[in-house]
């Protein structure tokens, strides 16, 4: 793992690093291109209640340009790190692992298994809305820094620096609070308590080839109650046209009908869910998707993961937003 996301940075070239960042791999959906041409089918939603269509490759959508820069404190140059190196890193790892479970084969080892949960975590926090919040929430946890970290400034400040930690904090340039907030995600990733429940949970690759219709995905395509350390807790991501990741912590009855039904309702199941909390995006290999896309595209607003672990912050629990090391 790079440690530069650990104990510090090391900026990318400016002149070589991606400038699109995709917060939906291109690796991830190219098991989604058909055809002579290899390319996918991108719906989206130009302006509500219109649903355009287009085909495309992968690597030319689920992307914003810059996304994950930072200023670097030089003018006209920007550090793309946490994209080129650190996602890139966790893209790469689990690119491996997703064609194994293309072709039914769970037998990884316990890093293998870390490796894995972390990308399906990261595909719950790395949209532009979620990034966004975070920024958002972490300036607000910088404006009021947690009690211990302003006990260790008193027992550790100098004569010559602020009185407090707040105040202190309101001195350091924008853009190594962003490097701080970078890190904070990645501490996320690497080490929160959701990998490790995401890790213990039971593994399953579903395979439905007698179904008459294809799994779609989009741009928020994990489903999930997140109760994971319950025995209800499951999640699950559709891995291409007709494969289905699944991961449950015990019975979880909810997904009655991916667990025990025909391959048609599992399908159809799966594509209501992940088409209903899409954003921005819906990918397919087939154009023959349309009318159920423009039928529930966007038709619920379910929490993202960020957006709960806000609501827990605010009653004192914290695992993403709030720093916990200077």
């Amino acid at each position: 793992m790079p440690l530069t996301f650990v104990r510090g940075f090391t900026v990318s070239d400016d002149r070589h690093a991606p400038k699109d960042h995709h917060y939906v791999p291109a690796g991830y959906l190219r098991a989604w291109e058909h055809g002579e041409a290899s390319k996918l089918i991108e719906f989206k939603r130009p302006i509500p209640d219109r649903l355009a269509s287009r085909t495309v490759k992968a690597k030319s959508t689920g992307f914003e340009r810059h996304l994950y820069s930072i200023e670097t404190g030089e003018v006209g140059k920007l550090d793309h790190s946490f994209e080129s190196n650190y996602l890139k890193y966790i893209d790469e790892g689990a690119a491996v692992l997703l064609q194994r479970m293309r072709e039914s084969d769970l037998t990884f080892s316990h890093d293998e298994r870390i490796t894995w949960a972390r990308f399906v975590l990261s595909l719950c926090i790395r949209t532009p809305e979620d990034f966004s919040l975070h920024r958002e929430f972490f300036e607000g946890y910088w404006g009021e820094p947690d009690p211990v970290l302003e006990a260790r400034y008193q027992d550790e400040r100098p004569p010559e620096y602020p009185e407090t930690l707040s105040q202190f904090l309101q001195t350091v340039p924008e853009h190594e609070r962003d490097k701080v907030r970078l890190q904070s995600l990645a501490r996320f990733l690497n080490a929160s308590d959701t990998l490790k429940l995401i890790v213990g949970l039971r593994w399953h690759v579903k395979h439905f080839s007698a179904a008459d219709l294809t799994l779609m995905t989009s741009d928020r395509p994990i489903v999930s109650n997140f109760r994971l350390g319950f025995p209800e807790g499951f999640l699950f991501l559709p891995i291409a046209p007709d494969k289905l990741f699944v991961a449950r912590a015990g019975p979880a009855l909810s997904l009655g009908p991916i667990l025990g039904g025909t391959d048609n309702q599992a399908v159809k199941f799966a594509n209501r869910a992940v088409v209903r909390q899409a954003r921005r995006y819906v990918w397919a290999a087939s154009q023959t998707h349309e009318k159920f896309v423009s039928r529930w595209m966007g038709t619920i607003t379910t929490k993202s993961m960020p957006e709960m672990l806000v609501e827990a912050m605010n009653n004192g629990v914290s695992d993403l937003a709030k720093p916990t090391s200077m």
